[in-house]
């Protein structure tokens, strides 16, 4: 299986998070995954943007199957603009 880091993006900025953490705990001064989520997870980058679109699917809760059924909805409509976006641009 081939491993593709857009449907992993979660999962790589939790990781990334955490190792962060484990790095001021231990007074490392300069965290490699800190310069990584500088870099890739900004607001104008691909893994950033894909990034924000987790989110809002982990942190919204509706109860409303209809109302749940937008959100993801849209979210994938967002999805696959940025993605198509970035495939245009040369950047996948």
């Amino acid at each position: 299986m081939k491993h593709n880091k857009i449907k992993n993006t979660g999962i790589i900025y939790e990781i990334l998070i955490r190792r962060v953490s484990s790095d001021l705990m231990n007074n490392v001064q300069s965290s490699f995954a800190l310069n990584i989520i500088k870099e890739y997870f900004n607001k104008n980058s691909c893994l950033g943007k894909e990034y924000m679109l987790y989110s809002i699917l982990l942190e919204n809760k509706f109860f409303d199957i209809n109302k749940s059924n937008l959100l993801l909805e849209e979210v994938l409509k967002n999805r696959k603009k940025n993605r198509w976006s970035f495939i245009k641009k040369g950047k996948i």
